[in-house]
């Protein structure tokens, strides 16, 4: 019977209700774990942390519904999830509440240098005796006066600071204007600036003058014989075949206009 009675009120405990071992071996670490942070706690001492950790063993005690107790308390033990919630943040904040009542106040404060006064001592010259040689042989004794030695005032250094010279740095000039650009009227951009603006008919263009004109396929043959000069046709291409009789730009649509040199 006392064996049973025992077990029995083993089981009522949380952790140990089911007979699961995994869940008492976990349960009796939870114990030690709490146990030990109320030794810890208690020997420093400080009350808020014993009111905290026994306040966690509470809420773990109600959740567990450790002897009913969750269904004892009101708001808590409702089957609305709503009135449960407000019911277990009601009873967070009062837990909360209680452990910041028992922290220890703030005793932190600035701190205060004594400043030791040493007594200012005013030392007096001692006093001269003078001895007067006389048939009845008698001592003067005059004292010397007792004053503040004045101090002469102390005339401040000045000190010239030289300021440096600002140096004037060499302008140079500045870099001449770029000149204009070349006006082609309309022509391509290229080294010899021909245009169509006027000038000189090229009958004898250079030997590279189609990396920059766009020159029909036949350009070269047609300077044979050499009495044309170069124009540009219709498609805009250009060709030899200037002022010839035989045809000036056949199959490109006819000759547009020459090209000039200067």
């Amino acid at each position: 019977m006392p064996q049973e009675s025992a077990a029995s009120w083993l089981r009522t405990i949380p952790g140990f209700r089911s007979v699961t071992l995994w869940k008492s071996i976990v349960a009796v670490a939870a114990y030690l774990f709490l146990a030990f942070a109320l030794i810890v706690e208690a020997s420093a001492p400080s009350i808020s942390g014993i009111v905290l950790i026994l306040g966690v063993l509470l809420i773990v005690l109600v959740a567990a519904n450790a002897w009913n107790t969750r269904t004892r308390l009101p708001l808590v033990k409702s089957p609305n999830k709503l009135l449960a919630a407000t019911g277990w943040s009601t009873f967070l904040v009062v837990w909360l509440g209680v452990v910041a009542l028992a922290a220890p106040p703030s005793t932190t404060s600035p701190a205060y240098t004594p400043t030791a006064l040493a007594p200012s001592a005013t030392a007096t010259p001692p006093r001269t005796v003078a001895a007067t040689a006389s048939p009845s042989a008698t001592a003067t004794v005059t004292p010397s006066p007792t004053g503040t030695p004045t101090v002469a005032p102390t005339k401040a250094a000045v000190v010239v600071v030289a300021t440096p010279k600002p140096t004037t740095r060499p302008t140079t000039p500045p870099p001449p204007p770029p000149p204009p650009a070349f006006n082609y009227c309309g022509a391509p951009s290229n080294p010899w600036h021909y245009s169509f603006c006027g000038g000189n008919l090229i009958s004898s263009p250079p030997s590279n003058f189609c990396n920059y004109f766009g020159c029909i396929a036949s350009f070269w043959h047609e300077d044979i014989p050499n009495d044309g000069y170069v124009v540009q046709c219709a498609d805009r291409t250009f060709s030899l075949s200037g002022g010839e009789s035989g045809g000036v730009c056949n199959y490109h649509g006819g000759p547009l206009r020459p090209l000039y040199s200067q």
